[in-house]
């Protein structure tokens, strides 16, 4: 396939997403000496490293992030970014939408309220068990309490008698 990489067929691909490839050719052409020597002074920190706009990328070499990151560089981004730029199962290779839909989010809202509720609920049944036997405890010390002072009485009755 020696036709797949090479000036023929990146000035195809050029022409082909609409890129004026004379102004690519002219600036290659007189700028290529300088760039090479600022790469060459500019190592990079690893054996596959990659710098996107002037900046050192860290991510995993996989052509979908380094595509994102590249995009993520513009202002105002280009159309084929707004293509490109979506997530990509890597073992299917079909594009998967980002975040959740509103019916889902719906959901999500109505089961946490449905749990809330369920969990407000048991949390009013065990205060009002514990309220319950708190009070049960109470009365029945002030109940003794009484009983006992009630059972002094004739005893001190037939103390002050005698």
């Amino acid at each position: 396939h020696g036709d797949r990489f090479g000036p023929e067929c990146s000035e195809s691909l050029m022409h082909k997403v609409g890129i004026d490839s004379k102004k690519v050719l002219q600036c290659t052409s007189t700028d290529t000496e300088k760039k090479l020597l600022f790469e060459r002074a500019n190592t990079a920190w690893s054996t596959q490293a990659l710098r996107i706009n002037g900046w050192r990328y860290s991510g995993t070499l996989d052509a979908d992030l380094v595509t994102r990151a590249i995009c993520s560089g513009f202002v105002k981004q280009p159309d084929i970014c707004k293509q490109i730029a979506w997530s990509v199962n890597p073992f299917t290779g079909e594009r998967v939408e980002q975040g959740i839909s509103l019916r889902t989010a719906a959901l999500v809202a109505v089961l946490g309220s449905c749990t809330l509720c369920v969990a407000m609920l048991f949390y009013k049944r065990s205060l009002t068990a514990h309220l319950s036997r708190t009070l049960r405890e109470e009365v029945m010390l002030e109940v003794r309490n009484q009983i006992d002072t009630y059972k002094q009485l004739p005893s001190e009755e037939r103390a002050l008698r005698r």
